[in-house]
């Protein structure tokens, strides 16, 4: 079955499912060859017309509910300026080159090992760098050296570095 007709098919049942009058088999399979004839450029045929089917009547259903009410339409946002425009460009070429610089730390930094980072940790609290320490491994959503990953280890190293150079 190509594609065409997958679709074509695909496309009758739904849309005799969403009819309130059933159209049978028949009619599903006259809509879907229409529809592939349609999607293929070629001129549909003219429709037969389905068997009259019988049709139940269905019990009553309770009312709907009524419909939500719709919020008015916000406001449309301000132009933004030159200025502003620039500012959002700089801040996503910015954005660009930290993930640039994290991905080369991560490379250079790939073979730090257990030792290192506990002796980065060690130096900053030698530092007297006890807050940055701390935030540092909220950075990397951790609370001590067990809470950080490995893959984390390198990223930790080479910013626990940058801070005890800094001092």
């Amino acid at each position: 079955m190509s594609v065409t007709k997958e679709k074509a098919l695909a496309f009758a049942i739904q849309y005799a499912a969403g009819r309130p009058e059933p159209i049978g088999i028949a009619g599903i399979i006259d809509y879907a060859k229409g529809l592939e004839m349609y999607l293929e450029g070629q001129a549909a045929p003219v429709a037969k017309a389905a068997p009259a089917a019988k049709t139940e009547v269905l019990p009553k259903s309770e009312p709907s509910k009524p419909l939500k009410e719709t919020k008015p339409a916000k406001a449309a946002k301000p132009v933004k300026t030159e200025d502003e425009l620039a500012a959002e460009v700089r801040a996503a070429q910015k954005a660009d080159e930290d993930a640039m610089d994290a991905a080369e730390q991560a490379e250079r930094f790939a073979d730090v090992e257990e030792d290192d980072v506990k002796g980065a940790i060690a130096d900053m609290l030698k530092a007297n760098k006890r807050k940055e320490l701390i935030n540092l491994f909220a950075k990397f959503g951790a609370k001590s050296f067990s809470g950080l990953q490995q893959k984390d280890w390198g990223a930790f190293y080479s910013a626990a570095s940058d801070i005890i150079i800094a001092s």
